[in-house]
Parts: structure tokens; sequence; C-alpha cells
């Protein structure tokens, strides 16, 4: 018998103060945006996974439509050295050692990825261009990445990815961190590298630019006409002197954020653009090293139960594809995750026959085709 499945929900919040937060909160109060923490708990729980059940954890992953593996997303597992166990897109590159790997830009992803959990922290993100499952043009991609320790020591690197992700003020920081990190390192010299797309310096809508406390232009990877030049009077679309105020503002604290107008790159009509900057001395020169992105709005409440009653109605539909009439009693069930407070899955056949309606199970069997809500 084939069903029509339906979801009524009345949305309210419930807002609950408590006295301290889960390691899974910690991890995750970092980022703005949902789509961001959703990656995040998606990659420790397969951690986790991985940490409790080993190597045996791993034919999970692999299974398509699973929990692990639907549309472009996917869980993949290398070890430390670059060795790739897991792959669901494609099986045939389990069992290859995937350090060399560059994307379209020449970035060294692979180098790049295992760096990202070799270091104290055990996690990091990476950022490159790579065609989704079956396609050909590479678009941004946004990779989690964090280690996974076995009871027996084997040390494994678990990810996944999204593509076109929005960016993370957490990011664009991390950025200008690293940019310092390596001019401390290696000088100067530095920035002919960080000038390359092959750079992790240059990723999605951001890249990091540098100037000095005068307002010359050293780097500027998407306005190279600008290097070499004197922005200290420069204006955006709105007539803000933003780089005489951010200069300012660092002449007596150590970092600073900053908002104007700026076209995002590729384009010509002027976007708001939130920067951060932080002081760096080399070489006896005080520079200004930043990066910024292009804000978007968080999801919204009601945006995030839509999206929440959409994946609930996927998960019955996926159980009553697998399972059948069998699993309807689950449905009815108050105050489980199907049923609770006004909100509840309800099934109809093809002709208008409820079959399951759990405010009123006494009314199921009959049917709805005609029913009419107060305005007729």
């Amino acid at each position: 018998m084939k069903f029509k499945i339906c979801f009524l929900v009345c949305i309210g919040v419930l807002l609950m103060l408590v006295s301290c937060t889960t390691p899974k909160e910690q991890e995750q109060s970092i980022y703005q945006y949902e789509q961001t923490k959703e990656l995040v708990a998606f990659v420790s729980e397969a951690v986790q996974l991985v940490e409790k059940e080993g190597e045996t954890a791993f034919p999970e992953f692999r299974k398509k439509e699973g929990k692990w593996f639907h549309d472009d997303l996917y869980i993949f597992i290398w070890g430390l050295d670059g060795m790739r166990y897991v792959y669901p897109p494609d099986l045939s590159g389990e069992g290859k050692n995937m350090i060399d790997l560059k994307d379209v830009n020449n970035k060294p992803i692979g180098r790049m990825i295992v760096d990202a959990v070799s270091g104290k922290a055990g996690q990091g993100w990476v950022f490159y261009q790579w065609p989704k499952p079956g396609g050909e043009i590479p678009i941004w991609k946004s990779t989690y990445l964090k280690k996974a320790i076995t009871s027996d020591g084997k040390e494994f690197l678990v990810g996944s990815g999204l593509y076109n992700m929005k960016t993370e003020k957490v990011f664009i920081v991390d950025a200008v961190n690293q940019a310092i990190d390596l001019i401390k390192k290696d000088g100067l010299k530095a920035i002919d590298f960080m000038r390359s797309n092959a750079s992790k310096f240059i990723f999605l809508n951001s890249y990091v630019f540098i100037k000095d406390m005068h307002g010359n232009e050293i780097l500027n990877p998407k306005n190279p006409d600008l290097e070499g030049k004197n922005i200290y009077d420069l204006q955006d679309a709105n007539g803000k002197y933003f780089v005489k105020e951010e200069i300012e503002i660092l002449t007596t604290q150590a970092d600073c954020w900053m908002d104007y107008m700026w076209p995002k790159p590729g384009e010509t009509e002027p976007s708001k653009k939130v920067a951060y900057l932080r002081k760096v001395i080399v070489e006896q020169d005080t520079l200004a090293v930043g990066c910024g992105y292009y804000p978007e709005p968080a999801e919204s409440e009601n945006d995030k139960q839509i999206k929440k009653i959409i994946a609930t109605i996927n998960e019955a539909a996926i159980m009553i594809t697998k399972e059948g009439e069998k699993v309807f009693p689950e449905f009815r069930k108050k105050n489980s995750k199907w049923y609770q407070d006004d909100l509840y899955i309800f099934i109809y056949d093809t002709e208008g026959n409820r079959i399951v309606y759990p405010p009123a199970p006494q009314k199921e069997g009959e049917n709805a085709f005609n029913v009419t809500d107060a305005d007729g």
C-alpha cells in the first residue's frame, strides 16, 4: 500500500536556563551558523564511533543513504600518514595514500588535511575547491577534521565537508593568526607565498591582506593594483575612511574589527564586509595583518524548526520504506520524537483514508478527503 506522509506542527519556543554546558555545546559555541554546528557535531559523533569500535565501524560509513552517507555529505577516514581507509563516494579510492593530493589551484590539501589534526588541538578546518560527487566544476568546500584514537592506540583522522558553506568569524581570526605565525617564522618573504591561490590564506570569499601603519598596501591578492599604493585615505561606497580608522585604532590596541562596504571578489557592487586586523612587528616595521568576510544572516528559529520538520519527515519516510506498516505504532507513542505537544506525524493512503492520526486514534480509518478547515 502506498501512503502520503504529512507533518502537522505548531511551532513553539522553550527557553531553558542551565548552569553548565555539555562538551558538545562547548565545541559548537564558537560558531554562528547552524550548518557549521551540524557539521562539527556530525564529525564528532563519527569520531566517537571510531574510538569506540575501531576499524569494525568503517563499513557503517559506506552505507549509501544511511546516517553517514547521503546526498553530498559523507564521512571519510585517513591515517595520519595520508592513507585513505574510508571514502564512500568512490570505494576504489580506498587504500591509496592521499598525502600529495592537490586541488585545482595546486593547493596541497592532502598535507593540509593531515596537518589540521596533527597539532595540540587535534582538529581543524581545510578550505579548497573540489567538484561535487559526479560533477566536474570545482567549487569551494569547507572540511572539518578531527583526530580519533582507538582503544588499541591507532590514530585516524575523520572528516566531512560542505560545499559553499558560510564563512564563520573564527575562520577569519584563525587565518590572521596563522599568517602572523608564518611571517614571524619566515619574515616578509612569506608574503609571496601568501599571494598564491595555492596557499591557505585565500579561501571562500576571503583572503589575508597586509598594510603598514602609514596606510601602504603590501599584500592584497584579490586587488593587486592596490599593492604598493598608499590607501590611508581610501573610502568605501558610503564615504567611510575605513583604513584611517583601522590604523588609528591599532595605534592604541593590538587588534580590531572593522566593517565597511566592499565588492566581493569578482563583483563590482559593494557588499558589507567585516574585517579582523592584528598588529605584528616584523624586521622593526609594524604591520597590520587582516582578513575579512561578507556576513550572511544566521538562521531564524523558524528556519531551524522547518529544517527539523523536513528532516523528521525524511526519517519517517525511510523507516516506512524499509519496515512498512509495522512501524506505525511508533508514530502513535506520546512524548516520543514522533509525537510531542502539538507536533506529530500523520499518515493517509492515496484515497484520503486516515491510517495514522495520533491526536485522535478513534478517527483512524475514516476518510478525510473532504475535510475542511474553519474557513471551509
